[in-house]
């Protein structure tokens, strides 16, 4: 009975030596941060320090949603992030950031960056400059979630082709929006708004390659109509 009673304790020990060993375990003592941080390097030990006060928690009793908060409120670019935990008290954290597409310029010199109407953040001075992007002048390019889709969506539409442009510039009044490109060369391209954007730069790269193929040059091919004019 006695040999019984002592099996059954040393069983019962174990079993809590074991959780106390995986409960220690938990404490967390490497934070390791991934994701783009091409364009601003820095934002990785930014994001690194953001995470210092989970240091020496048990992830056990952490939910995954607080680190998730922290890079929230870390940086403008961050808009999301996932959070892993591994035995032994290790944390994995990638941050998704804002990816860009076009930079609306201030008069301070600050700017928004845009990648589409849901993800924006607005930089100063120094930090725009790391972001090489074509600028969308026009102050209806701030607070216009409509010009925002439009010149994000061109921005994917002039890649997919191979048009290498400057700027995307709003013109015209509410009612009637259209918008200047320029080129990498020079040339300025007159596009609507409101139309079938994707139908509309196919058009012009059929046009521009025309254009090379009869080796001729136009400083502006307008597309605003239904029938395209050089200049």
């Amino acid at each position: 009975m006695k040999t019984k009673m002592l099996k059954v304790l040393l069983v019962c020990a174990c079993v809590v030596l074991v959780g106390v060993l995986a409960y220690l375990g938990g404490n967390i003592h490497t934070i390791t941060v991934t994701g783009d941080f091409v364009s601003e390097p820095k934002l990785q030990q930014n994001a690194q320090e953001c995470l210092k006060s989970m240091l020496g928690r048990n992830y056990w009793a952490t939910p995954e949603r607080i680190g998730r908060s922290l890079i929230a409120r870390c940086d403008v670019m961050f808009y999301s992030s996932t959070v892993q935990y591994h035995f032994p008290g290790r944390m994995n954290v990638n941050v998704l950031l804002i990816q860009p597409k076009v930079k609306v310029i201030n008069e301070d010199k600050s700017c928004v960056v845009i990648e589409d109407s849901a993800k924006r953040a607005k930089l100063n001075e120094e930090r725009c400059g790391a972001y090489v992007l074509p600028e969308l002048i026009g102050t209806e390019g701030m607070d216009n979630t409509f010009v925002q889709e439009y010149a994000t969506n061109l921005v994917d539409l002039l890649q997919e082709v191979g048009l290498k442009y400057k700027r995307i510039e709003l013109k015209g009044e509410k009612i009637a929006y259209w918008y200047v490109v320029t080129l990498e060369d020079g040339v300025l391209v007159y596009l609507p708004s409101g139309t079938d954007a994707r139908a509309k730069v196919t058009l012009l790269d059929a046009a521009i390659k025309g254009l090379n193929s009869a080796k001729e040059r136009h400083s502006v091919i307008d597309m605003r109509f239904d029938m395209v004019t050089y200049r």
